[in-house]
């Protein structure tokens, strides 16, 4: 019986692997990656919202401040749409549209999101926030 040679790893089969690596993450990452964010699905709509004259009521409110054609701050929206969240309602304010209200209620940045309850601010989400604490956050909110 014919002894079998002992493999030894040599440099040129860790640059055929880490090459193949290079090219998977290239050519299935990008794939990956687009292919779910073309499918986003707004589960929540914000709705565009003039004066904080909505913000009496007894609900929780949830007001987003933004920037158009920001990535920050669609991002942002993109976590609060994957919420599912029955008992809160949802609305955007424009920074560029409506600076008013921006000065208002001392926004320093945005994305800014503000939580509201009987017209008082109850909360303050500033930047982009993972949609595990979103959920958190909103929870504690709605108790």
């Amino acid at each position: 019986m014919k002894k079998l040679k002992e493999f030894r790893f040599k440099t040129w089969h860790f640059c055929f692997l880490l090459a193949l690596l290079f090219l998977g993450i290239n050519i299935w990452g990008p794939i990956t990656v687009n292919g779910s964010s073309n499918n986003l699905s707004e589960d929540i709509h914000f709705e565009e919202l003039k004066d904080m004259s909505g913000i009496e009521s007894s609900d929780i409110i949830s007001v987003i401040f933004y920037q158009e054609n920001s990535e920050v701050c669609n991002k942002m929206m993109h976590n609060i749409s994957k919420l599912s969240r029955d008992d809160v309602k949802f609305y955007r304010v424009n920074v560029n549209e409506h600076p008013d209200i921006y000065k208002k209620y001392n926004i320093s940045g945005v994305p800014c999101t503000l939580l509201f309850k009987n017209g008082q601010e109850i909360d303050r989400i500033m930047g982009v926030v993972p949609v595990t604490n979103l959920e958190i956050i909103y929870k504690r909110a709605t108790k």
